[in-house]
This record gives C-alpha cells, structure tokens and sequence, in this order.
C-alpha cells in the first residue's frame, strides 16, 4: 500500500485565476493563518466567511492552486453537505493507503490515522455546524493545515472575513462573469434537455452530480447529454468537476430557476423523478454494487426525500429507507434504525402498499437490530419479512432466498443451531436449483452449511461443504479472492478442529506464502499459522476463533 508521502489532490473545482476585489489580500491572511500558528491548538486552522457560498469555496480554491507545492502530502478536499465518512473511505482506496477489499470501518481508521500524521492541506468546504467535522479534524500538532469555508465565525478558527454583498451585487457580479450569457436562458426552447438537466440540478441537491445518476433519471443516453452538459459550461449555468463527469448547478442560478419553475403543482414530474431516482439507488446500495457512487449522490437522494414529503407517502418512504445504507455499513446503527424505523410508520399509512418494499424494511430492521445485538427483535423482523416474500414473491426470488439465510443466521445468534441448518439447507437448495452450482451466491451456501455443522461440532459433516465452496470460489474468482481466502481458511480450521494439524499446516504454509501482507485475510492466517506451530511444539493449545459470518442487508 502506498502512504501519505505520495501527494493525493482531489479539489473538484478548476482554477479560476479571474480574481475578486480583495483577493491577493485574503489569500495572503488565509497563509498567514495557517502558517503561523498563533493559538496552542492541536492543528493550524484558518476559518473565512462571506454571504453567498460561491465566494468562500471560490477563495479557497484559489488558495490551493496558489500554494499547493507548500503540501507534499497533497490536498484533501472534503465536502460537509455529503457524508465525511465515506470520502474518506473513497479517498483512502483512491490514493491507495488501503487493500481494496478491506471493510469499510477499517478503512476509515485508516485513511484517519493517515491524516492525522501528514504534511497535506485538508479543506472542509460548507461547513455549517463544527459538530460536523470536530470528529474528523486532526489531533497532532504537527499534522495538515486545515482550511475550512463557512457562513460564520467557528470556536477554534479564526475567521478571514469576505466583505459582504447583497443579492443584488452577488447577481451582478454572475452577469458580469458570464458575460451577459445568462440572458441565453429563455432560449433554452431551442434545447429542451439542457432545460430538463437545469429542471433536475435545480431542485436536487447542492452537491455535484454524476452522469449516471442523470442520464438514468432523464432516460438519455451519455453521448445525448454530453452535448447539453457542455453548453451549460460554456454559458455558465454549471460547473463541472474536475475530478470526473460531474456537474453541479451555479447556486445562485440555482435559486432563480426555483423561483421561476416551482415545484408545486408538477405532481407527475415529481413522481416519475422519484421513481427513477429510487431504482437507481436501490441497484446500487449493497457493498456488492456501487456503494460509493451511492454515498456520491447522498444529498439528492436527501433532497427529493424532501419534495416527496408533500407528493407520496411511498415515495418518501422509499427515500427514506434507502439514506439508512450509508450509515449502517459504516456502523451507525442507531441512526440507520431511525431511518427504517421512520420509513417502516409511512408505508403504514398506504392503503395498497408495496409489498417488496415492506418487506425490505422488515428485513433491514433485522438486520440492523441484529446487529445491534438484538437478536430476539432480529428474528421477529426476519420473519415478517420472509411470510411476505414467500407469498408474493415466490420461493425461488433472490429477495426470499437471502431472507431464508438471514433467518437461519438468525437463529445461530440465539444458539438455536438446527434451525439454522434447516435455513441454510433449504436456501442452498433453492440457490443451486436457480443459479446452478457454479455461483457466488451458492458457493456462500455452501460455506454457511459447513459453518452450520461446525456450530454443532460435526466437522467431519461440514468438511465436504466447505471444500465445495472452495473449488467453487477458486474457479470463479482465483486463488486469493478475499472469498476464495475466506473459504479456503475454513477449509484448514476445519482440519485443525478436526486436529489434522499436519495437514493443515502442509496446506497452509504455502497459501500463506504467498498471500500479499496487506489482504484482509493475511492476518487471520497469520494467527493460525502460529498456533499451528505451538501445536508442534507443546501439543495442545487453544484453538483461534473463526470470524463470524455477517447477515446480508438487503
């Protein structure tokens, strides 16, 4: 893995170089506040501040381009409207301080530490509340500069003050800027989809956003956008990122199509954009999918979660439910509870609710009060869920099938480990009648019987299931896939419970060998392989632990 000495810049924004009044002046004070260091404080802080957002993250970007050959270890950009967490997640893996397959919470151990101990600028932009960002703000007095864009004076940062304009001198300025290209606007009838791109930007949130997201919910293709897009850089109604195709509406253009196209009274539109906007979202809110694009676009599921308070119950309730993924991945159970929980008392009040959907939420909070470690609720929901989507979906549907194995983990939980043989027997069934025996999916089943037997301490019975899933895995996804290495450490402790130490050790030594120090595995093996030489040397010792298997959350 590499480390901080690597520069990593990620600002989205491009240089403006235009300048403002007052700039050179501004900037200037923003060094001097970062580099002297005035307070007794744990990093070197500088806070600016002006009415009208464009201005402050405009300023800082000009103090990046300026002087970011003052930072070896780069810029980190982070942005407060979107969750910190998960930037630093996407950041970590990005600039490769990290394995790839390693879980989410780990990474952002990680990616803290590296901040923490680095000669790199860190820019918080939008900052409402310090609450937001006092968890992530570095300890060590000799750690990164922190700049941070607010509307007000933060405790800890002193500010450097933007005077102050009104709307009128801030729409000014804009025309100016534009070169009077703002005025183009009432012939946007000559480009209808430019109109609707604006129509969509405007009423979703203030973040960036990506292509995909857009061309899903505008059902156009990348190429028929690309066209649009451009022209709305050129006229400078957007922004575009420099980071990628993401785009972002100015703010105060932002505020006059609000005013000129309200929402009320455009019930279809907001049906059908909610619609959209939640199958998008819902393809990609496992880790197994795209969880990070997910998290990229979190202020717009937020948004239209807000417009669909005053249009549909099922739609604000699926909007909802699908803001608890971020938070529960990264282990915020309680606040991903609370979502589901609000989610679940709304599709209460729909009279013909959807039934998919109800279920998912009965799962999810299973899942989540599993893990939380209440496993009585845990199962109730399960339940609920599977009655649901055995009647209505069939017992062959993906959905019914995960809920069958997260009723036999379940039960494994409460220690009552027949029931969960029985669970995952039926799911292994139905999954090699649906997807064959050559599957993921399947290979999982059957390392989750093998478990099964081994919580019964039948090794000998789960040993055949666990090397089936290993030839499985080794087919699919190679030698060393953290799944392939998953299934072939079950494979050498069940040996080792079995107390084949001989030949789990001719097993294990060369898998060992040569596994990469940084996979998520290596450390479990490491740990194994020890005890395996202290079985050599003094006979019996106490056995490591398996790590156990997490339920899906669908």
């Amino acid at each position: 893995m590499e480390d901080m000495k690597k520069p990593f810049f990620n600002v989205p924004y491009p240089v403006k170089s235009e300048g403002m009044v007052g700039q050179e002046e501004l900037l200037q004070k923003i060094r001097q506040q970062l580099t002297e260091n005035k307070r007794a404080a744990v990093v070197h802080a500088a806070d600016y501040q002006e009415l009208g957002g464009p201005g402050r993250t405009w300023l800082a970007v000009e103090y990046v381009y300026r002087y970011r050959d003052e930072y070896p270890g780069g810029v980190i950009w982070i942005s407060v409207d979107r969750s910190i967490e998960f930037q630093l997640i996407r950041i970590a893996k990005q600039a490769g301080w990290v394995h790839p397959e390693m879980e989410h919470p780990d990474v952002l151990k990680d990616a803290r530490q590296n901040l923490n101990n680095s000669d790199c600028l860190i820019i918080y932009d939008n900052v409402v509340k310090l609450a937001a960002i006092e968890p992530f703000l570095p300890w060590v007095k000799t750690g990164p500069h922190v700049l941070v864009t607010a509307r007000e004076a933060l405790k800890g940062f002193t500010p450097v003050e933007i005077p102050l304009l009104d709307d009128e001198p801030s729409l000014q300025r804009l025309l100016n800027e534009t070169q009077g290209k703002i005025d183009a606007l009432p012939d946007l009838q000559k480009e209808p989809l430019l109109n609707d791109v604006l129509d969509f930007l405007a009423w979703s949130g203030v973040s960036f956003m990506g292509v995909s997201l857009m061309t899903a919910v505008l059902v156009k293709k990348e190429p028929e956008l690309s066209h649009s897009l451009s022209k709305g850089v050129s006229l400078r109604l957007l922004q575009k990122a420099v980071d990628g195709e993401r785009y972002q509406m100015h703010p105060l253009i932002r505020k006059a199509w609000r005013d000129k196209n309200p929402i009320k009274e455009r019930n279809q539109w907001v049906d059908t954009i909610c619609q959209r906007l939640g199958d998008w979202f819902e393809q990609r809110r496992k880790p197994t999918d795209d969880l990070p694009a997910f998290e990229a676009e979190i202020t717009h599921l937020q948004e239209w979660g807000t417009h669909a308070k005053d249009q549909s119950s099922e739609h604000e309730c699926r909007l909802t439910w699908l803001q608890a993924y971020p938070p529960y991945y990264l282990g915020n159970h309680q606040e991903s509870l609370k979502l589901v929980q609000s989610a679940l008392s709304l599709i209460e009040k729909v009279q013909e609710p959807d039934l998919e959907l109800k279920a998912n939420l009965y799962n999810d909070l299973g899942s989540i009060s599993g893990a939380m470690g209440d496993h009585d609720e845990s199962i109730t929901y399960h339940l609920k869920a599977l009655e649901i989507q055995r009647e209505h979906l069939g017992e062959e549907h993906p959905d019914t099938i995960n809920s069958i194995e997260n009723v036999g983990t379940t039960y494994s939980a409460l220690g009552e480990h027949e029931e969960t043989l029985k669970y995952h027997l039926q799911a292994l069934e139905i999954r090699k009648k649906v997807f064959g025996e050559r599957h993921p999916d399947t290979a999982g089943s059957f390392d989750s019987v093998g478990d099964c037997y081994d919580n019964l301490g039948e090794y000998s019975e789960g040993m055949p299931y666990h090397q089936q899933a290993l030839e499985i895995q080794r087919e699919l996804l190679g030698e060393y896939h953290p799944d392939t290495a998953a299934a072939f450490f079950n494979v050498v402790y069940t040996m080792v419970k079995l107390r084949r130490f001989s030949e789990a050790g001719e097993r294990l030594t060369p898998y060992l060998e040569g596994m990469s120090s940084d996979h998520p595995e290596y450390e479990r093996y490491l740990n194994l392989r020890k005890f395996l030489n202290k079985e050599r040397i003094k006979g019996s010792s106490r056995i490591p632990s398996k790590k156990k298997k997490k339920k899906k959350k669908k």
